[in-house]
């Protein structure tokens, strides 16, 4: 076996385990993946550390506030060895939650890795969050029960908070109308006119983006549901000055998203 099928058969057993092990809230693995021994740098799209102690601290918190992961993809783009040391440029795909709220993203992450005592470890991380990593910045979460299940459930909580539903485009009923098949696929649209219309009144551009809505889709017998964070709106539009109400919206999303999840 060659330094770099070595090299990437750890990455893909035991560094891929202690990532698994840390969206669960367990820190311990990743520790013992990362190396002790200075110079070791974090420079992450959430935390950065500059020494060993710092980047323990950093991975602690982040556990700390993840739990209950629901899936995690890799997505290699580089990878080599020269000598005692190796390098990664990958993606990482992560659904998780975090500080108890559902969460998908896409990391873009490069990692530099020193060969200690025989075992390597993890010296340098700078990871970003890449926006545009789901289909057009989508936040992704599974779901339990069919589409009809998903979408009556979410129409129930918009009900008992109040919120009007102006639209359920069934776009699987649609293709079967022209002759065509599509797998279950709905999109609600929906919200409060008083809060889209205050928006609306700061860049009237943002009637785009207005009313809110969600997406639930069957993914090959598995429910999916997805949404844009309205966060975005605040650099996309005018609304900078509105960003208190933009996060009650994401807060409204990430709500409606957790009371249907897996």
């Amino acid at each position: 076996m060659s330094d770099r099928e070595d090299f990437l058969e750890w990455f893909g057993t035991r560094w891929r385990a202690a990532e698994d092990a840390l969206h669960e809230g367990d820190a311990g693995p990743r520790f013992e993946t990362w190396s002790e021994r200075a110079p070791v740098t974090l420079f992450g799209a959430w935390l950065t550390a500059l020494d060993p102690a710092s980047v323990r601290d950093a991975f602690q918190k982040l556990a700390d506030g993840f739990s209950g992961a629901r899936s995690a993809e890799i997505e290699m783009i580089a990878a080599d060895v020269s000598g005692d040391l190796a390098y990664t440029v990958h993606r990482e795909i992560t659904s998780t939650v975090v500080d108890g709220r559902p969460r998908s993203y896409v990391l873009r992450v490069t990692q530099a890795y020193r060969r200690e005592d025989g075992q390597w470890k993890v010296v340098h991380r700078h990871g970003d969050e890449d926006r545009q990593g789901g289909p057009s910045g989508m936040t992704v979460t599974d779901a339990t029960g069919s589409v009809a299940d998903t979408v009556r459930s979410l129409e129930e909580a918009l009900d008992a908070r109040g919120i009007r539903v102006f639209a359920t485009i069934d776009h699987a009923a649609a293709a079967r109308d022209a002759g065509l098949e599509l797998r279950d696929e709905v999109v609600l649209v929906f919200g409060a006119p008083a809060v889209g219309t205050a928006l609306m009144r700061s860049d009237a551009r943002a009637g785009l983006d207005l009313p809110l809505r969600i997406l639930v889709w069957d993914d090959a017998g598995r429910t999916r549901l997805g949404y844009h964070d309205p966060r975005r709106l605040a650099e996309d539009y005018d609304l900078r000055e509105r960003r208190a109400v933009l996060d009650k919206l994401a807060g409204l999303l990430e709500a409606l998203a957790a009371s249907v999840a897996a």
